[in-house]
């Protein structure tokens, strides 16, 4: 059994307090949710996959500026479900959701989740190292970036070499007297090995990038063994 990519999703929404996509996938998935948001004085309030509630896995702030968080639901039956983030109130933000097969199907889902941040003049990397860990693993790489300007600009995130881009959802739209733009990567590679994972985030305008990183590996699911009987082949028998 291998870990594949079922399907992905992305949304951005400016200084709302929720917002959803929908995503069809198919039956005994994985989903990740990558969520990056304007703000680091809260968090994602909740998310959801349908009827399933997901779990947070790991969040990080970028100073005061952004917050970035990973969250996951084990989806047992196929079809289209409706994704759904929420805060407490308007965020300026961006997430990606994306489905994998071939995984675990009970927890422990993940091994030797990571986290980086930092802030600085365009471009900046987005990185953070997963120690070795099970054969058969994907690594996957969220880079989140947030930033503010004086007129419109972009925000972009490319994976660093050896790094398979997923979903890149980006947004640029004036809020209020700035403009901000919030975006959520999420990229991959199949390794045991030790690992940084990174992702170059640039922009139009000569102002700060705010990132974080979430680097987790995926644990490939096990296959049960067949099991053969033999019939008694009467040696010895009267």
């Amino acid at each position: 059994m291998a870990i594949a990519i079922d399907a992905s999703v992305g949304r951005n929404t400016v200084n709302a307090s929720s917002s959803t996509a929908n995503l069809t996938h198919a039956a005994n998935v994985l989903v990740l949710i990558a969520v990056s948001e304007n703000q680091s004085t809260t968090s994602v309030q909740s998310v959801t996959v349908g009827a399933t509630s997901a779990t947070f896995l790991v969040g990080v702030n970028s100073g005061v500026v952004g917050r970035f968080e990973l969250w996951y639901a084990f989806v047992s039956a196929s079809g289209t479900d409706t994704i759904t983030v929420t805060w407490p109130s308007g965020r300026t933000h961006s997430w990606s959701a994306v489905s994998f097969t071939g995984t675990r199907t009970v927890a422990p889902f993940f091994e030797g989740t990571v986290t980086g941040n930092g802030s600085g003049g365009t471009p900046q990397t987005s990185s953070a190292t997963i120690a070795a860990g099970t054969s058969g693993r994907r690594i996957t790489h969220f880079a989140g970036g947030i930033c503010y300007g004086s007129s419109a600009h972009t925000l972009f995130a490319e994976p660093a070499a050896g790094q398979t881009e997923i979903i890149d959802t980006d947004t640029s739209t004036y809020v209020v007297t700035e403009y901000r733009v919030s975006c959520a990567e999420m990229n991959y590679r199949d390794d045991a090995a030790e690992r940084l994972m990174s992702a170059v985030l640039t922009k139009s305008i000569a102002t700060n990038i705010y990132w974080g990183a979430i680097v987790t590996a995926i644990l490939v699911g096990v296959v049960a063994p067949t099991v053969t009987t033999q019939a008694a082949d009467g040696i010895g028998l009267d």
